[in-house]
């Protein structure tokens, strides 16, 4: 199990990587043409890159035992082995990297949710009883608007409606939801620091998007706009980098009063915008799934042969199997009744001259055991499984075929 964890957190690395690679490489491009929205919008590709590396693979070839004769089970030499490596340590750490950054994110959000102060309610607004808390968006099932003690004193009645009016898009497009999802990503992969890095520049693009969509429905208010941001730079509680929508993050003030100054894309150019981004992600998903769908291996791939005797419930057969370096293949028997299934994966070992099968066994539609071999190349392996209802008892005999 440690083996495939490992496997699969190795590919998902790889998935996210490059497609923030990608997303790096497209967001000043396509913000400098087609506006901060699309900016923010090709960050999109992560979760849909994501998405494509966790859908299940076919397995294949699979051999289905229908009925088998009654035969004697002969017990012979065999190499039974269980891997031991460093897959286990390296989940343990991994674990504790996620916990340690989940908690973190966590105390720091409820750090910053104290530091609030007492939230009173007056018409959909929630204010602090502090003058340096808010403006911010807050909270995943209900949304709330914090604003700071003095906000109607502070801001002009035009500073106000702006203010509001920002972080209702936050609200409309879910970016609390995607802030959300964005700190799931660092905890899943914090040894990347490719993603921390991604984040900032994930939540300014978020915000000059943010800007962007406001200042295209009040286009004559940018200079109103502007001077709100320089007033919320006064003094503020900076937000924590987990759900909230912060109206004024320090880092950012210089690039959103610049992005004020710029003139909006005409509609003609969002529009041509849009079908570039579609473009591009279509052309991402579809080289994706092409790559897991792609059923030839690489010229250097090794193959081998799989002479395989199956017993179950005291009926035996004999399959054989050819499958290429990180291949699957599959039994099924129905053995007097009993319906099992067992999947297996051959990869590379690191000791010379052998092979991990990882093996998923089911009985009934419930998987019972997973247990791993590690088979030396011309040597008989086993795995034995014993259930309530009967055993299964697989050897095999793995060699290397000519390439």
């Amino acid at each position: 199990m440690a083996n495939s964890l490992i496997s699969t957190l190795a590919t998902l690395t790889w998935t996210v990587t490059i497609a923030l690679l990608l997303v790096l490489a497209l967001r000043w491009v396509l913000g400098r043409l087609f506006g901060a929205a699309l900016a923010y919008q090709v960050w999109f590709l992560v979760p849909i890159l994501l998405a494509v590396a966790l859908m299940p693979e076919p397995v294949r070839p699979i051999f289905t035992v229908a009925s088998l004769p009654h035969l004697p089970s002969v017990e012979t030499p065999a190499v039974t082995s269980t891997v031991h490596d460093w897959s286990a340590a390296l989940v343990a750490v991994w674990l504790a990297g996620v916990i340690v950054l989940a908690n973190w994110f966590v105390q720091d959000h409820r750090r910053y949710v104290r530091k609030l102060g007492r939230l009173t309610e007056r018409a959909g607004l929630y204010f602090s009883d502090r003058v340096d808390a808010g403006p911010a968006l807050l909270g995943l099932r209900q949304a709330r608007l914090i604003v700071p003690k003095d906000f109607l004193s502070r801001y002009s009645t035009g500073e106000q409606q702006l203010i509001i009016e920002h972080e209702r898009v936050h609200a409309c497009r879910g970016d609390v939801w995607a802030n959300l999802f964005q700190a799931a990503l660092q905890c899943a992969f914090w040894f990347n620091p490719l993603i921390h890095f991604a984040a900032l520049l994930f939540r300014g693009d978020q915000e000059l998007a943010c800007d962007a969509a406001v200042v295209q429905r009040h286009s004559g208010q940018r200079r109103v706009y502007a001077e709100a941001l320089l007033k919320a730079q006064t003094v503020a509680i900076e937000a924590p980098p987990t759900v909230a929508c912060h109206w004024q993050p320090t880092h950012l003030v210089k690039e959103r009063i610049m992005s004020l100054q710029q003139a909006q894309p005409s509609h003609m150019r969002r529009i041509a915008g849009r079908f570039v981004l579609a473009s591009v992600i279509l052309s991402a998903m579809s080289i994706a799934l092409a790559a897991r769908t792609d059923n030839e291996m690489p010229a250097n791939a090794k193959k081998y042969n799989i002479d395989m005797k199956l017993v179950v419930d005291g009926q035996a057969s004999t399959p054989r199997f050819e499958v290429s370096d990180g291949g699957k293949f599959a039994v099924r028997t129905d053995a007097n009744g009993k319906k099992w299934a067992a999947e297996f994966v051959v990869s590379k070992a690191s000791q010379p001259n052998s092979v991990y099968i990882a093996a998923k066994i089911d009985e009934g539609g419930k998987t019972v055991a997973k247990p791993s071999v590690l088979a030396p190349i011309g040597q008989q392996s086993r795995i034995r499984v014993d259930t309530d209802s009967g055993p299964f008892d697989v050897s095999m005999v793995v060699t290397e075929l000519a390439r």
